[in-house]
């Protein structure tokens, strides 16, 4: 009879170690799988950010970039900045809480690696860009201070023009030489 009851005892802790086993990989793929749907959404948000950054700054990489594009550009990098490190934390925050469940499977693991790589690499990128602006927008705040006062000084130029032009004996607002000069203020 004790016979018994020790084989029935044995078969009973065999099934409760394999129960645990059970519960243990239930618990790692849930934390697994939770892990993945929040950093999915915020790895997209990067994604898209540094998206919208590259597109700021492109006119100014182009070399048609004035000091307003580039402020632009700046604006969005420091957006992109905040999610970038918001998304960091959030993947390291998750990934403690994973890795406090034991043990994880190595696809989860080279999953979460590759997505700090590439945060990495967004964060990089983001570097490049700012350093790429910077000579760009040194050159643009002495050209455009200069640029604004050729402009202005071919409207004193037009001005002047439509001055004279009013000034002869005879002229007036409703002359064809006067409403050209008006026409060309205007453009």
């Amino acid at each position: 009879e004790f016979s018994k009851l020790n084989v029935r005892g044995l078969a009973a802790q065999r099934r409760l170690t394999e129960l645990r086993k059970v519960l243990g990989d239930f618990r790692e793929s849930a934390a697994g799988a939770t892990l993945l749907d929040e950093v999915r959404e915020k790895l997209e948000a990067t994604r898209q950010a540094l998206q919208a950054t590259e597109e700021a700054f492109a006119p100014m990489l182009a070399g048609a970039g004035s000091l307003s594009s580039i402020e632009a550009g700046e604006e969005a990098s420091k957006a992109t900045t905040q999610v970038i490190n918001a998304t960091r934390l959030l993947l390291s925050k998750k990934w403690a809480e994973v890795q406090r469940g034991g043990k994880v499977k190595p696809d989860l693991q080279n999953r979460v690696q590759g997505w700090f790589k590439e945060l990495e690499v967004g964060g990089k990128r983001l570097t490049e860009l700012r350093t790429q602006t910077k000579t760009h927008k040194e050159k643009a705040v002495r050209t455009e201070p200069a640029s604004r006062v050729e402009a202005l000084e071919r409207l004193a130029e037009h001005l002047a023009a439509c001055a004279e032009l009013l000034e002869r004996p005879g002229a007036s607002l409703t002359s064809a030489p006067v409403k050209e000069a008006l026409q060309s203020l205007r453009t």
